[in-house]
């Protein structure tokens, strides 16, 4: 979420689904991602993103994972999607 330049934002984030999905943040023009964690089925999160970081998601299974967000704080942000590596 977010290209990495925006204010900072609270995101409450739940997987809805049997496939797990790993959280990622990311600084601005970092190449380095840090894991927050594992969220499984019916797991909800809630993640303090600081200023200019993104938050990213992988899915870790073979079936389509579903995650619902909530967000407070600069919610003028973006969301995109790719392939797994």
């Amino acid at each position: 979420m977010g290209e990495g330049q925006h204010g900072s934002y609270t995101a409450v984030i739940q997987n809805t689904t049997n496939t797990p999905v790993e959280v990622f943040i990311q600084k601005y023009q970092s190449e380095v991602s840090t894991s927050l964690g594992v969220l499984n089925k019916g797991d909800k999160q809630e993640y303090r993103v600081a200023k200019d970081n993104r938050v990213s998601f992988k899915n870790l299974g073979k079936k389509v994972a579903v995650i619902h967000i909530k967000l407070n704080g600069d919610t003028n942000l973006s969301m995109g999607y790719k392939e797994n590596n």
